[in-house]
């Protein structure tokens, strides 16, 4: 049931409102939570990326828009819009969330498939686990946004090195936010949660790669899990799944 339950998934709304018709034809996709710069007209906005999918994303925080409008989009966030990495997307729907009146906008990429290479868009694909249709078909690539604790340690000496939270996290890695900064391949442990009734989870990693936030002073660092035995293995796909059966953000 787990593996089917892993494996089929094709969308997440958690913690959040259900997805509209609309929202639906964007997919599949992924929560996240990246800042992102927006372009409307002549005017800057700032807002937020919270959920990624293959031909889409949907963004948090927009300005009145209209269905069909072109905008531009540029990452790493940053205190004005960055022209050189802007990436164009068309406006498929936008609405009011009802709860606290935020706009929501779920936007199709100009760009498609092969174009999207050597883009900010790739990157954040590949980062939270979602590249190509048979994604889903890897228990790995499952990923969920979390607000977990997390502290990570030097590998070898134990060293402390950070704390923070975890933003994203599957049974293959994580995204985690903290303080320090953290170097390029290095062999790290990470100590994540607890979480309800699961204790904190100790698990090798190395990190991919650790970049800054300026607006936010924190930096982001990617994880890769290693050397994960059965039993953590089978840790990390319990709380997955327990995460997902209780729509939390942890």
């Amino acid at each position: 049931m787990l593996r089917e339950l892993l494996k089929g998934i094709k969308a997440f709304v958690i913690g959040g409102e259900l997805p509209t018709p609309d929202e639906s034809r964007i997919a599949p996709r992924l929560l996240c939570q990246y800042r992102v710069n927006l372009r409307y007209g002549d005017a800057e906005f700032k807002a937020s990326v919270v959920d990624i999918g293959s031909t889409g994303m949907r963004l948090e925080g927009v300005p009145e828009m209209n269905k069909t409008d072109h905008l531009r989009i540029s990452y790493p966030f940053a205190e004005h819009f960055q022209e050189d990495i802007g990436f164009e997307v068309e406006v498929m729907w936008t609405r009011v969330r009802t709860h606290d009146g935020v706009r929501l906008a779920g936007v199709r990429y100009i760009k498609q498939g092969e174009e999207l290479k050597g883009t900010w868009v790739r990157t954040l694909q590949e980062e939270v686990g979602l590249h190509g249709d048979s994604t889903f078909q890897k228990r790995k690539h499952v990923r969920l946004a979390t607000t977990l604790k997390a502290e990570v340690r030097d590998l070898d000496s134990g060293r402390f090195l950070s704390q923070g939270k975890v933003n994203n996290l599957s049974v293959g890695g994580a995204l985690i936010e903290s303080p320090e900064e953290l170097k390029k391949n290095n062999r790290v442990m990470a100590l994540i949660g607890p979480h309800l009734n699961y204790p904190t989870l100790s698990v090798h990693a190395r990190v991919l790669n650790s970049r800054a936030d300026e607006d936010d002073g924190v930096y982001l660092h990617s994880l890769q899990f290693v050397d994960v035995n059965k039993k953590q293995l089978k840790t990390l796909e319990r709380l997955v799944l327990k995460m997902l059966q209780g729509r939390s953000l942890g």
